[in-house]
């Protein structure tokens, strides 16, 4: 037997009353399709006009997907490739947007440029307007993440990023004046 809702009841609920609960972040490899972006999926159990609803919503992740989607889609100019040059490795891209995630995600921080280096790897600049500081993260051909922060034509810092806590410790540099 199906029930229909008219607007009236449909209006009448509210979200804030049901019992939300987070189930656990999934990546797209354990759903089996690596084109489904990495969320968190959460689930509402709600009586609502009389019957029992369980549905599965999302939270949206639109800022970090696009700087997913824009590394992963770096290319380099076609007289570049026409030279012999190797386009970024996918290990690269990948390796890329996860550094381009992880600083949005911790520091709050969006690339002004995100490009192909001509040795198969992945470019990214930050630029701080209040200190001046420019942040570059490059990510090689093998896989190897460096980052420097200049301000000017002098440097200020520069690392291997091996793990967070070395990323953290150059852009602390990057946003001190």
């Amino acid at each position: 037997m199906t029930t229909t809702a008219s607007l009236t009841d449909i209006f009448s609920l509210n979200p804030l009353d049901w019992n939300w609960r987070k189930i656990k972040p999934f990546t797209a490899a354990e759903e089996g399709d690596t084109a489904v972006p990495r969320e968190t999926r959460f689930q509402r159990s709600q009586y609502s006009i009389g019957q029992p609803a369980i549905t599965t919503e999302t939270k949206p992740r639109y800022v970090e997907d696009q700087l997913r989607g824009r590394v992963l889609s770096v290319s380099l100019p076609k007289w570049w490739l026409e030279e012999g040059a190797p386009p970024p490795m996918i290990g690269a891209k990948e390796k890329g947007a996860d550094e381009v995630e992880d600083v949005y995600k911790f520091f709050g921080l969006i690339p002004e440029k995100v490009s192909a280096t001509v040795e198969g790897g992945v470019f990214l600049k930050y630029f701080d307007r209040r200190t001046q500081n420019s942040l570059v993260i490059e990510i090689y051909n093998d896989l190897k993440v460096a980052a420097i922060v200049t301000r000017g034509k002098g440097i200020i810092a520069s690392a291997d990023v091996n793990n967070n806590e070395d990323l953290a410790r150059v852009i602390t540099k990057f946003k001190s004046p």
